[in-house]
């Protein structure tokens, strides 16, 4: 909490830092762009970063699939920035040590809202004088192409970089999450059984701390679902005499009740993803599948493979 506080005030200094550098190039320009500038800066003690790093986090990163990792130079962006922005919740440090960076913070902060209520007063005079003198003729000069540009990069920045930041930890949490559970589940026991009526087309992955159960699914689903895909992305290489026979396929019926028991970390978190590699081996070792993605027959490539997935997803 001391970490986050401290960590919070400053951010806070620094995007002060950045607003003083943007006034100095507005200087000369009309006193309501530089009077916005101070407003931000008072209005960023306020809101802390880590509203637009949690609201990241809950967008999360899209990728084409769910162990994809993070783009490799976004990670690099990240690791050389975190320790600037957030450098006591980054390094290890004692309470005595936070305690005594939150003081200094302070210190620092009470300085600053001094200035910024200065630079407030002033530049709100300013722009009272300018909305008065009749001057119309020769009004305050644009900022140009150039600086309004790099005031619109800066507030760019000042707000994707915190919302990135919670997306990559995001990407990095479920990822960890995910090579745990798929080491969990790349031995576990599995029953498959047929599934009673009553269910219609409707399949349901359920997941607990003991097992995952997958509930009135079909072959196709099932391989749709453990390779993070949707079922019209899965299709075999059968031929029908006419569309009757390829309705009642083997790949589309009978449904199955499966159940794999294991210990799976955060349930309410689980992604089906984890399940890749203990799936293909069963269909495999149950129905003689060979399953292909992109081209490439996933190991073990039919019932006579002995090979091993040693793959981390």
């Amino acid at each position: 909490m001391l970490s986050a506080a401290a960590d919070h005030l400053w951010q806070s200094l620094l995007f002060c830092a950045l607003g003083a550098a943007l006034v100095i190039l507005a200087r000369g320009k009309s006193a309501g762009i530089r009077l916005w500038v101070w407003r931000l800066c008072a209005v960023k003690f306020l809101v802390p970063f880590a509203l637009l790093f949690a609201l990241g986090g809950w967008l999360g990163m899209p990728g084409r699939y769910s162990g994809e990792p993070t783009p490799a130079m976004l990670a690099r962006i990240a690791v050389a920035i975190t320790p600037w922005l957030a450098p006591l919740q980054t390094a290890v440090v004692s309470q005595t040590r936070a305690f005594a960076a939150l003081i200094a913070a302070l210190l620092a902060t009470a300085v600053c809202a001094r200035l910024l209520v200065y630079a407030l007063r002033v530049e709100g005079a300013r722009l009272q004088i300018e909305r008065v003198r009749d001057d119309s003729a020769y009004p305050p000069p644009p900022l140009g192409y150039v600086k309004a540009m790099l005031f619109t990069s800066c507030a760019l920045l000042a707000l994707w970089v915190p919302v990135l930041g919670g997306a990559i930890a995001d990407r990095n949490w479920r990822n960890g999450l995910l090579l745990e559970n798929v080491r969990a589940l790349r031995e576990a026991p599995v029953e498959i059984a047929v599934a009673g009526p009553g269910m219609g087309d409707r399949m349901r992955v359920v997941a607990r701390s003991d097992g995952v159960l997958i509930r009135n699914i079909n072959i196709r689903e099932l391989i749709a679902v453990s390779n993070g895909v949707t079922p019209f992305a899965v299709w075999s290489n059968q031929f029908y005499e006419n569309k009757d026979e390829g309705k009642h396929s083997w790949f589309l019926t009978p449904r199955y009740d499966v159940r794999v028991h294991a210990r799976i970390r955060e349930p309410d978190e689980f992604d089906a993803y984890a399940l890749r590699q203990r799936i293909t081996r069963l269909l495999v070792e149950r129905f003689g599948l060979e399953i292909n993605v992109n081209g490439k027959c996933q190991p073990p490539c039919g019932r006579w493979d002995k090979r091993r997935d040693d793959r981390p997803l």
